[in-house]
């Protein structure tokens, strides 16, 4: 974001996500019982800062405050509550809060292990991360049997020069290899 921002002479000290923070203990089991419980949550990411593992160290010891802290269970029941709104005061109230966020962030732990599909091995999963109101882009970030994948999407009529934003993350993520010896891309 910091270069993107740069590029587009928009410079600001931090963006805010909306970024889904599970309420379940990770299970990689298959539960009796599925289903979703999760927070919406807004995390406040530096776009001051061109040095990608000081974003990733900042960002990292915000999101470990936020799920150790009482904000998910607070914004689970808020978000209960608004489902239970009408129509039109559900769609002020979710305006509210998408409309401070820039987009939605997510990191998906999925299987540690392989999946098969119809007998056939899954090599890879690709996830998105959805977006509400006005918000212009999304991050999906998913884990699948040791490998990432990260997932952008960008609104062009709201993002313009988008494509810069996904040579912007990959140059980042180029600098967080190189910056931790050991771990390839």
């Amino acid at each position: 974001m910091h270069d993107y921002l740069d590029a587009q002479h928009a410079r600001c000290s931090a963006v805010t996500f909306m970024v889904p923070v599970n309420l379940k203990p990770v299970d990689i089991t298959l539960p009796d019982n599925l289903g979703n419980e999760f927070a919406l949550v807004q995390l406040e990411l530096p776009t001051d800062q061109p040095d990608a593992l000081r974003v990733l160290a900042v960002a990292k010891r915000r999101m470990n405050r936020i799920k150790h802290g009482h904000e998910p269970a607070v914004a689970f029941r808020l978000q209960e509550t608004i489902a239970g709104f009408n129509r039109q005061l559900y769609e002020a109230s979710v305006g509210l809060f998408t409309d401070r966020t820039i987009g939605t962030l997510t990191n998906v732990p999925g299987p540690p292990m392989p999946v098969y599909l119809a007998g056939s091995k899954v090599e890879g999963i690709v996830g998105w991360a959805p977006v509400s109101g006005n918000q212009p882009m999304s991050f999906g970030i998913f884990t699948y049997n040791g490998d990432v994948t990260v997932g952008i999407a960008c609104d062009k009529t709201l993002v313009p020069e988008h494509e810069t934003i996904v040579d912007g993350f990959a140059h980042a993520f180029d600098r967080l290899l190189a910056a931790t010896p050991g771990v390839t891309g």
